[in-house]
């Protein structure tokens, strides 16, 4: 049996560039990561694809029939799952995945707001993450992005000491990878 590998931050990146392409872009590029995670070297089909990843993954029945007829809120759902996650995790509780996958691409858009000193669309999108994150994963991220945003409307600069306790927040992964790459 052929074992994957995470996907690398790079891939990961590629696999987010495609989020707004037509949907046969996404799939071939969900198809390729997925093949990188499941360690499978074959050309498979979407479906087959599909379905061993949902065996990996625990993934419920509506969400492997809703990807497997190629749904574009599931495609975008399992792009945004695997950029942040870089491989599938079993879910013991899949009640809250699709909440949990938004509260992270708005937690990364609040990062990109960091960057470009943008505080409206900052706060904006910490609201949409603290509506979101059911586990409270972000909560102590959160707080400390909405203190980022009343200095950078006070006209201040952020200190790299800042960036980095937000990206102690967010623990190890993707989106720290962000906040370590913001200059200021």
């Amino acid at each position: 049996m052929q074992t994957g590998r995470a996907l690398s931050k790079a891939e990961a990146q590629q696999l987010l560039s495609v989020i707004d392409d037509a949907d046969e872009v996404v799939v071939a590029a969900l198809r390729d990561a997925l093949s990188i995670v499941l360690g499978i070297v074959d050309e498979l089909g979407w479906e087959p694809l599909v379905g061993l990843a949902a065996s990996r993954g625990g993934w419920g029945e509506r969400r492997i029939e809703r990807l497997q007829i190629q749904d574009r809120t599931y495609l975008e759902d399992l792009l945004l799952e695997l950029n942040e996650l870089r491989e599938l995790e079993h879910r013991i509780d899949p009640g809250h995945g699709h909440e949990a996958r938004e509260a992270a691409g708005a937690m990364e858009r609040v990062l990109n707001a960091l960057a470009s000193a943008d505080f409206d669309t900052m706060r904006r999108q910490i609201r949409r993450v603290e509506a979101l994150d059911v586990a409270g994963r972000f909560r102590l991220a959160g707080a400390l992005c909405d203190l980022l945003a009343d200095a950078l409307e006070r006209g201040e600069v952020v200190r790299r000491e800042d960036l980095d306790r937000v990206a102690d927040a967010l623990g190890p992964g993707p989106l720290a990878a962000i906040v370590e790459m913001i200059e200021r």
